[in-house]
């Protein structure tokens, strides 16, 4: 009997997109063991997830914005089931990558070409500061995969205008906004965009049945948003203060958050690319929608959505002085630059082939490389100060049991550090404060210390603490420093 191998089966661009998704999933995964807690996941778990899931909901007892609502409510669940450590705290991240993934595939199967589907897929896995998100314990990457995940359902609904589309789609919107309320930046377009949707797709009773549903997500979300809303204005936590734009606000601290070292010194010339692709896109794209009398399509469809959030976003400046979003509350941008770009991709095939696969070799290529020199296991760049933790305490780890020491060595950090050393030292499991005691937390404290060592994120520390410590290690790719105290002469 001669045997078949199962690689037979495949094409190879269903091996290819094999290999990226197991490659995607493990990624995600093993950066949530080896990255370090860092500051907002540790108060989103100790601040907010152990509330009652009613205070969770309304934020009744606590305004402040960092309770991402969808998320917390599946962190609290995860943490009480199996317990308090970084992987159990980022299993609901995870998952939300993992459904990242599958929208990303099913939208690239929209695609007749296996250019058109490989390109799509790289565009949008191909931004390592969104998958960061994926292995952090906050609300962000979940969001942008509901959202993600709400589009492929309109885009279904556009080819094939089911209700079972329509109710995904409206439901994973509703989870993009519970997850955080960021994404209603994004969600009131959607809503006026689907309402014109159902009715080039339906008529009579369908019409309003269909409307009916798309009020109804609407309902749902207003319900749970509004009560929270309203609590964050009453504690001002939203701030009110000079903004300069949303091209420096918002587009220059996400490219810069985005691209490798190397690339670092392009940024002016990146924003400037995609400024001018954004606004020929659009431009083509309103007149492809006006030739279409007014019938959305996949593509203008994407680029009506991409265009009305950032309209949305700069009236809600204008209008209620609401600052412009930072870089990591702006991720759930990428996925709609990501679909622009697989849009052009299609619009130029249609006229010339050759320059559209000239096109996505240069902007996948773009991708692939500066993913590759982004990538990493231990670091993520939003909360840079908390990238050392694993390292130091590994240095003073190896320090205890090389001196044989019996008493905890003391250690004491910079206030930004201290959640994540409090978290892998006293709160998850392991605990190691038999080995390395840290003092209670405080929000400053005066020179000179007082414990054996001090681990810092500020280079001004050094000149400070010359005359009673010495620098002991500094962790690469990020200004952090560990001191010990001088043995007396």
């Amino acid at each position: 009997m001669t045997l078949r191998s199962p690689l037979r089966s495949y094409n190879p661009e269903q091996l290819l997109v094999t290999a990226l998704s197991v490659a995607f999933v493990a990624y995600i995964v093993i950066r949530s063991r080896f990255v370090a807690m860092t500051i907002d996941e540790v108060a989103t778990i100790f601040n907010h997830a152990t509330r009652g899931v009613w205070d969770m909901v309304t934020y009744q007892k606590d305004a402040t914005p960092n309770n991402h609502v969808f998320h917390t409510l599946c962190l609290n669940f995860t943490t009480w089931f199996l317990g308090i450590h970084q992987v159990t705290a980022r299993i609901p991240v995870l998952l939300g990558g993992i459904l990242y993934l599958w929208a990303a595939r099913r939208i690239s199967g929209m695609h007749d070409r296996a250019e058109m589907r490989l390109f799509t897929l790289f565009v949008l896995l191909g931004n390592h500061f969104v998958i960061e998100f994926f292995s952090l314990a906050r609300g962000y990457g979940l969001a942008s995969a509901c959202m993600l995940a709400s589009i492929c359902g309109v885009l279904q609904y556009l080819r094939t205008p089911t209700q079972k589309a329509l109710m995904g789609s409206a439901f994973m919107a509703f989870l993009a906004v519970w997850s955080n309320f960021t994404l209603l930046n994004f969600y009131l377009p959607y809503t006026v965009l689907m309402l014109l949707v159902v009715a080039q797709q339906q008529s009579g009773g369908s019409l309003f049945r269909h409307w009916a549903l798309v009020a109804a997500g609407t309902g749902l979300t207003a319900l749970v948003t509004v009560k929270p809303v309203l609590a964050m204005r009453a504690a001002d936590e939203f701030r009110f203060w000079q903004s300069s734009g949303f091209l420096d606000d918002t587009l220059r601290p996400f490219v810069r958050a985005a691209l490798s070292e190397p690339l670092l010194e392009y940024v002016p010339w990146l924003m400037a690319l995609v400024v001018v692709f954004c606004t020929v896109a659009w431009a083509y794209a309103m007149g492809v929608w006006i030739k279409k009398y007014a019938r959305f399509d996949g593509f203008t469809f994407v680029s009506a959505l991409f265009l009305g959030a950032i309209c949305y976003n700069l009236l809600q400046n204008a209008i209620l002085g609401v600052p412009f979003l930072d870089a990591r509350t702006s991720l759930f941008f990428y996925p709609l630059l990501a679909l622009l770009l697989m849009s052009a991709a299609h619009w130029i095939w249609e006229k010339k082939p050759l320059a559209a696969r000239t096109y996505m070799v240069i902007v996948a290529g773009f991708v692939v490389v500066n993913f590759y020199q982004k990538a990493n296991f231990t670091r993520q760049t939003e909360w840079w100060f908390d990238n050392g933790t694993f390292m130091v305490i590994e240095y003073l780890e190896q320090l205890y049991y090389a001196e044989k020491r019996t008493a905890p060595i003391t250690l004491d950090t910079s206030w930004p550090m201290q959640n994540s050393y409090n978290f892998h030292i006293k709160d998850s499991t392991p605990r190691l404060d038999n080995h390395i005691q840290l003092p209670p937390w405080h929000s400053g404290r005066e020179y000179p210390r007082d414990t054996e060592f001090y681990v810092s994120e500020g280079y001004e520390d050094i000149e400070k603490l010359k005359d009673q410590y010495e620098l002991v290690l500094t962790a690469p790719y990020n200004p952090i420093y560990l001191f010990q105290r001088k043995k007396a002469q």
